[in-house]
């Protein structure tokens, strides 16, 4: 059915868009009566908790079956000395691992064996521990292992055998040295150290330069001294064949004298043992190979 089409008048009146629009009136609540009952409060709304995820099952892997031995805290006075231990420490090197233990505590557990009460490694780290805590009224961690005494003696050698310990790699210590990561004197290496160790470098030398300098006026008065004793002659006769020996007279000339001073009673017991017996003065050929044993 068809739509009747509308015509707008064009003379009709429209709407001013000036014009004011009429304002609402607004209703006017009655005021509350102050003994009006209050509305009772809304309910809090119930806050949704999620439910918690399932944990996952944590991995426990097994202890590796070649680990021999557990860590035990025991009182250090129930740990005997291994009198039969055949590793020896210098003064010089004591005081080093003492100064080490000082500044960063026993890192590496003592071996103890429940068997015998005996310390199967560990046994200077032990002494030093005793001398910093002024007794042996502490408790110390172990690595607390059960052997017989043979296996015991066997594991001490093992232990401080240095073959076993390895070497360095000579490029990949001079790396530590030249990035400043490693501070050769807080670990324990001195100029002899690596001179047996790799020789002589040239990039080690420039590392010792101050220590030389420092040294240099022990070294003039040593030579003020030889030069002035009554074994002047023998001082410089000895020191002409130590040139004549040097394939490069050339590279011995500048050098500096290291003195080694030993403990009192020493020094006739280990002359005679390493056949010096009358010698005044040694080569480092004579003295170097002797450390490195």
């Amino acid at each position: 059915m068809a739509k009747a089409a509308i015509a707008r008048n064009p003379n009709a009146s429209r709407p001013d868009p000036s014009a004011e629009k009429p304002k609402r009136e607004r209703k006017q609540r009655a005021p509350k009566s102050p003994n009006a009952p209050r509305p009772a409060p809304k309910p809090p709304r119930e806050k949704k908790v999620k439910p918690p995820k399932p944990e996952k099952p944590a991995i426990v892997l097994e202890r590796t079956e070649h680990q021999g031995g557990t860590y035990i805290e025991v009182r250090r006075d129930m740990i005997a000395g291994c009198s039969y231990n055949p590793r020896k420490i210098s003064s010089y090197a004591r005081n080093l691992l003492k100064k080490k233990l000082e500044s960063v505590g026993c890192v590496t557990p003592i071996v103890f064996n429940r068997r015998t009460g005996n310390v199967v490694a560990g046994n200077q780290r032990l002494s030093i521990l005793d001398e910093l805590e002024g007794n042996q009224s502490y408790m110390v961690g172990v690595m607390a292992i059960d052997v017989d005494e043979k296996t015991e003696r066997e594991m001490n050698v093992a232990l401080n055998n240095r073959q076993s310990q390895g070497q360095f790699d000579k490029e990949a210590f001079l790396e530590l040295v030249r990035d400043g990561s490693l501070d050769l004197a807080e670990a324990g290496m001195t100029r002899i150290d690596l001179e047996i160790e790799f020789g002589r470098l040239p990039e080690i030398a420039g590392i010792f330069a101050q220590e030389q300098q420092a040294a240099q006026g022990v070294v003039n008065e040593l030579q003020e001294i030889a030069g002035a004793s009554p074994f002047r002659a023998e001082f410089r006769k000895k020191q002409a064949e130590a040139i004549t020996k040097t394939r490069s007279s050339a590279a011995l000339e500048g050098e500096y004298f290291a003195v080694i001073v030993f403990e009192t009673g020493e020094l006739k017991p280990w002359m005679e043992r390493n056949g010096f017996v009358g010698a005044k003065y040694l080569l480092a050929s004579q003295v170097i190979p002797l450390v490195r044993r």
